[in-house]
């Protein structure tokens, strides 16, 4: 039965750039519902709040079936050789805003369910704990692969606490029902941002790796260019004391005896005509 799923899912490869459009679509309505959470102070009412956790759920189910559908490939429109290098870099950026509207919507969804609500549940040990876990599973691929399962297993560990944490509190303010929704609403919204940023972490540090290396790259010819411009700027000697041009005064000194000289040539002027009127 698992392997008819996986062959059924599979088979969805093939609109895997309609798919992507779906999710891009979903992720451009919870920017504009952050725009209006702002605009609200800061968290969302009816019919917004409800609006939103909807496009929420349905954007992170939608994210989960293209990671099922494609696995190892739902990186595609950052591979060069599937895209090109311009289209990489372009989609790159387009990845790294999805990721950021994706996160932070989320976070503010929590919010608004404690607004709503009139609860007051703590979400930062189970975020936290999902952040860490995507930063040691990659830490962990490279250096040591047989701890993945440890950190999966302590991951487990800490959503089960936070899902009892959850439930207990919305059961109390509202009822099993509510508690039930937000508790499957956190677990598949952060399943959803978890898988994306094991795809996510690695291509933002080969991004921060090249971006490092065209800086080194392009800082000697800047760097010669600075000791050029200094090694002129040290070279340059006033003519009359042979000092730097910037802290000597013969410049001043010379638009001073430029003056007094050309009042000295009106004054002489001046007597010349009056002798020339005089006859003198």
């Amino acid at each position: 039965m698992i392997a008819d799923f996986i062959v059924w899912i599979s088979a969805f490869e093939v609109y895997r750039q309609e798919l992507v459009l779906g999710i891009l679509s979903f992720s451009l309505i919870a920017f504009l519902l952050k725009i209006k959470r702002k605009k609200e102070f800061g968290s969302l009412d009816n019919p917004w709040y409800t609006f939103n956790w909807i496009i929420m759920l349905l954007g992170a189910i939608l994210q989960i079936f293209y990671l099922l559908a494609l696995g190892e490939e739902a990186i595609w429109f950052c591979k060069p050789d599937d895209v090109g290098w311009l289209w990489t870099v372009v989609n790159f950026l387009i990845f790294s805003l999805f990721v950021y509207i994706q996160a932070s919507a989320f976070i503010e969804t929590l919010g608004d369910f404690n607004y709503n609500h009139q609860g007051e549940v703590e979400w930062k040990l189970g975020l936290y704990s999902w952040v860490a876990a995507a930063l040691l599973h990659l830490l962990a691929s490279f250096f040591y692969p047989s701890a993945i399962i440890i950190i999966y297993l302590g991951l487990m560990v800490v959503q089960i606490i936070q899902v009892v944490k959850i439930f207990k509190k919305m059961l109390y303010n509202d009822g099993w029902v509510l508690a039930l929704f937000t508790t499957l609403f956190y677990l598949i919204v952060s399943i959803a941002t978890f898988w994306i940023l094991i795809y996510f972490t690695p291509i933002l540090i080969l991004g921060l790796i090249a971006a490092g290396a065209l800086y080194l790259l392009s800082s000697p010819s800047s760097s010669a260019t600075k000791s050029t411009s200094s090694t002129s700027q040290t070279q340059e000697r006033c003519s009359i004391c042979g000092r730097n041009p910037n802290f000597c005064d013969c410049a001043s000194k010379r638009f001073r005896e430029l003056q007094e000289r050309e009042e000295r040539q009106k004054t002489e002027r001046k007597i010349r005509n009056i002798k020339d009127e005089l006859g003198i």
